[in-house]
Protein backbone atom coordinates (compact mmCIF):
# COMPACT_ATOMS: atom_id res chain seq x y z
CA UNK A 1 0.00 0.00 0.00
CA UNK A 2 1.22 3.73 -0.72
CA UNK A 3 2.07 5.98 2.08
CA UNK A 4 -0.11 9.00 2.15
CA UNK A 5 1.32 12.12 1.68
CA UNK A 6 0.64 15.61 2.27
CA UNK A 7 -2.10 16.88 0.55
CA UNK A 8 -3.47 13.52 -0.35
CA UNK A 9 -6.68 12.57 0.08
CA UNK A 10 -9.40 9.82 -1.16
CA UNK A 11 -12.69 10.07 0.01
CA UNK A 12 -15.66 7.57 -0.42
CA UNK A 13 -19.34 7.82 0.20
CA UNK A 14 -20.88 4.71 1.30
CA UNK A 15 -24.57 3.07 1.90
CA UNK A 16 -25.29 -0.16 3.37
CA UNK A 17 -25.34 -1.48 -0.05
CA UNK A 18 -21.78 -0.36 -1.27
CA UNK A 19 -19.94 2.93 -2.71
CA UNK A 20 -22.26 5.22 -3.78
CA UNK A 21 -19.49 8.15 -5.36
CA UNK A 22 -16.04 8.51 -4.65
CA UNK A 23 -12.85 10.88 -5.41
CA UNK A 24 -9.46 11.69 -4.70
CA UNK A 25 -6.92 14.43 -4.80
CA UNK A 26 -2.95 14.74 -4.89
CA UNK A 27 -0.29 16.77 -5.92
CA UNK A 28 -0.38 16.80 -10.18
CA UNK A 29 2.38 14.45 -11.35
CA UNK A 30 2.18 16.14 -14.53
CA UNK A 31 3.74 18.96 -13.46
CA UNK A 32 6.76 20.02 -11.30
CA UNK A 33 4.96 22.99 -9.16
CA UNK A 34 4.21 21.42 -5.97
CA UNK A 35 1.06 24.63 -5.47
CA UNK A 36 -0.94 22.40 -8.27
CA UNK A 37 -2.99 19.55 -7.43
CA UNK A 38 -5.15 17.26 -9.29
CA UNK A 39 -8.59 15.81 -8.75
CA UNK A 40 -8.47 12.28 -9.68
CA UNK A 41 -11.11 8.86 -9.67
CA UNK A 42 -14.15 11.23 -9.22
CA UNK A 43 -17.12 9.03 -9.74
CA UNK A 44 -21.03 8.40 -8.36
CA UNK A 45 -23.08 5.24 -9.11
CA UNK A 46 -25.00 6.51 -11.74
CA UNK A 47 -28.28 5.87 -9.33
CA UNK A 48 -27.14 8.59 -7.26
CA UNK A 49 -26.10 11.38 -9.68
CA UNK A 50 -28.28 14.30 -9.31
CA UNK A 51 -28.61 13.63 -5.85
CA UNK A 52 -25.82 16.37 -4.53
CA UNK A 53 -24.38 13.40 -3.52
CA UNK A 54 -21.30 14.76 -6.47
CA UNK A 55 -21.50 18.15 -4.88
CA UNK A 56 -20.96 17.58 -1.38
CA UNK A 57 -17.91 15.11 -2.69
CA UNK A 58 -16.82 17.72 -4.45
CA UNK A 59 -17.54 20.35 -2.18
CA UNK A 60 -15.06 18.59 0.28
CA UNK A 61 -12.13 17.62 -1.93
CA UNK A 62 -12.15 21.24 -3.31
CA UNK A 63 -11.88 22.55 0.66
CA UNK A 64 -8.85 20.13 1.31
CA UNK A 65 -7.10 21.17 -1.88
CA UNK A 66 -7.33 24.84 -0.79
CA UNK A 67 -5.16 23.91 2.31
CA UNK A 68 -2.27 22.69 -0.26
CA UNK A 69 -2.50 24.09 -3.47
CA UNK A 70 -3.32 27.11 -5.33
CA UNK A 71 -4.34 25.42 -8.34
CA UNK A 72 -6.82 22.10 -8.67
CA UNK A 73 -6.63 20.48 -12.62
CA UNK A 74 -8.60 17.21 -14.02
CA UNK A 75 -9.36 15.53 -17.04
CA UNK A 76 -12.23 14.62 -18.25
CA UNK A 77 -13.82 13.72 -21.96
CA UNK A 78 -18.11 13.70 -20.76
CA UNK A 79 -20.15 16.83 -21.74
CA UNK A 80 -21.76 15.81 -18.45
CA UNK A 81 -18.62 15.74 -16.25
CA UNK A 82 -17.64 19.26 -18.39
CA UNK A 83 -21.11 21.03 -17.32
CA UNK A 84 -20.76 19.58 -13.47
CA UNK A 85 -17.03 21.10 -12.90
CA UNK A 86 -18.18 24.22 -14.66
CA UNK A 87 -20.80 24.98 -11.70
CA UNK A 88 -17.90 24.84 -9.64
CA UNK A 89 -16.07 27.33 -11.45
CA UNK A 90 -13.42 24.67 -13.08
CA UNK A 91 -12.41 26.32 -16.43
CA UNK A 92 -12.00 24.54 -19.80
CA UNK A 93 -8.87 24.86 -20.95
CA UNK A 94 -5.63 22.68 -21.53
CA UNK A 95 -3.61 25.12 -19.90
CA UNK A 96 -1.52 22.91 -16.87
CA UNK A 97 -0.61 19.17 -18.84
CA UNK A 98 -3.02 16.44 -19.28
CA UNK A 99 -5.47 18.43 -17.99
CA UNK A 100 -8.90 19.96 -19.43
CA UNK A 101 -10.05 21.92 -16.39
CA UNK A 102 -8.96 24.38 -13.96
CA UNK A 103 -9.84 26.18 -10.74
CA UNK A 104 -7.48 28.82 -9.39
CA UNK A 105 -8.51 27.89 -5.23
Amino acid sequence: MKKKRKGEALIGVFKKEGIVAIGGINRDPYSNDPLIGRLRRFYAAEAFRRSAVGTVLLNLLILKAKSYYKVLVLHTVTLIADKFYYSFGFQRQSTYPNSTHYLKL
